[in-house]
């Protein structure tokens, strides 16, 4: 699994103060995922997370779409998330019988 840390954007960081995303490729599930956390009351929260689910996201694009909101990811952070995808380990059987459950 990679997990890279991104800001926010202006405009979202304007109503959330310390806010900051992570995104990344999690190869047991064969998705992107991204999460934003925000300071509350309550202490750190995160939400959304996205890409929680066998081959959720399964392209950069879609993730950066899921994003657009939030966070724009970085050019760099995008390559190597690629790069994670197609050079990382793929999930063994008994991980893909697990995901196939769910």
């Amino acid at each position: 699994m990679s997990r890279y840390r991104i800001d926010v954007t202006p405009a979202f960081l304007a109503d959330h103060p310390g806010a900051y995303a992570v995104v990344g490729w999690d190869a047991p599930l064969q998705t992107y995922f991204a999460q934003v956390y925000t300071l509350e009351p309550e202490g750190e929260v995160c939400d959304p997370w996205i890409g929680t689910t066998w081959i959720e996201i399964t392209n950069v694009m879609d993730l950066c779409a899921n994003l657009e909101a939030y966070a724009d990811i970085p050019a760099e952070i995008a390559w190597q998330l690629a790069n994670d995808c197609a050079t990382g380990p793929q999930p063994s059987a008994l991980q893909r019988a697990m995901c196939d459950l769910f």
